[in-house]
């Protein structure tokens, strides 16, 4: 079945260490190698080159980014020369010939990405023109991944922390009133301000306690056994 052709692109995320016209001499020294008739090289601009052998054509495009963080892209698209005229060329044959092309670029400048597609006309500057348009295309189109939100649903509304003291704000934000709860801070404040009883078993704990400090700080154990029994005999008011 006769074809346009097949187009080949190849994505560098960052900049490649070749220069298009390596590049292109690069393909032209590898087709060099095959026996053809009759060979040439043209170049249309400094981004697009064609190279034909025989029947079969060769376009090479060379699309650089329009901004920092875009990709760099080599096009290869395979097709019939003009020379074919009336010869069929099947689209097997010229996939094989695009494969062997991927082979031979991912060698000497391996890409991060390989595209394939079929020539949408005939091979030549013009297609090479067309796909460059739909690559600067693609870049400049949104890429919307945000999760889609729903404007009617509301979060519920958070519960009021129960505390003993409030505080409500003033008309004026430069002051703040603070109000309490007596219902519910008086028992609090109850028994923060009651001071437990002194039981034996803790009078004994701490005599104890400054006997044996005695022995090691004579001075600090003495001090603190004087007022143990002072305190006992007369307790400090609260």
């Amino acid at each position: 079945m006769q074809s346009h052709g097949i187009v080949v692109g190849f994505e560098y995320r960052a900049c490649p260490r070749m220069e298009f016209q390596d590049i292109v001499e690069e393909f032209d020294l590898s087709f060099q190698l095959a026996d053809a008739r009759t060979r040439s090289l043209t170049w249309d601009c400094d981004d697009i080159a064609l190279i034909e052998r025989d029947y079969l054509r060769v376009a090479l495009g060379w699309l650089p980014p329009d901004d920092d963080d875009g990709s760099w892209h080599l096009i290869a698209a395979v097709g019939p020369s003009d020379q074919a005229g009336n010869a069929l060329i099947d689209g097997g044959s010229l996939g094989f010939v695009a494969d062997q092309i991927v082979d031979r670029t991912q060698e000497f400048l391996p890409a991060h990405a390989v595209l394939h597609g079929p020539a949408s006309r005939t091979v030549g500057p013009e297609l090479i023109d067309d796909v460059f348009d739909l690559l600067r295309l693609s870049a400049q189109t949104p890429c919307d991944t945000a999760a889609p939100q729903n404007s009617s649903a509301h979060p519920p509304p958070k519960p009021k922390p129960q505390h003993p003291w409030s505080f409500t704000p003033a008309p004026d934000d430069d002051e703040i009133e603070i109000s309490s709860d007596t219902a519910q801070a008086s028992p609090l404040t109850q028994w923060l301000t009651t001071r437990a009883e002194p039981t034996q078993p803790l009078r004994l704990t701490i005599h104890t306690l400054a006997l044996t400090l005695m022995l090691h700080v004579p001075a600090l154990g003495a001090s603190l056994f004087v007022y143990s029994m002072l305190r006992d005999v007369m307790p400090v008011s609260t």
